[in-house]
């Protein structure tokens, strides 16, 4: 809801969670005349209230040709969210992926 209003100014988008949102961003940006750079934001978290793209997924959505007709989006890399805990061995092991 709120990409239309960003678009114009926006410098970075780090919360790129579903291709629906991927094609949203695209056509502001189309709109506007530019290209926005993206993050996409993969799931790394062991509790169930973070979203993002699982590794096969966002794999496979970058090697679509659905995902190639997106040409006012750049990904320039990913990011993770961690489980919200105290737990340092279990964040550590969430980034390295052996959650």
């Amino acid at each position: 809801n709120k990409v239309k209003f960003i678009a114009p100014f926006v410098s970075l988008i780090h919360g790129a969670d579903s291709f629906g949102l991927l094609k949203e961003i695209n056509k502001q940006a189309l709109k506007n005349k530019r290209v926005i750079p993206c993050l996409l934001q993969i799931y790394i978290a062991t509790e169930e209230t973070k979203f993002g793209f699982s590794v096969s997924e966002a794999t496979m959505m970058l090697q679509s040709p659905e995902f190639s007709d997106l040409k006012n989006i750049e990904i320039r890399g990913l990011m993770g969210m961690a489980s919200f805990s105290d737990n340092v061995e279990l964040i550590k092991n969430e980034f390295k992926g052996v959650s």
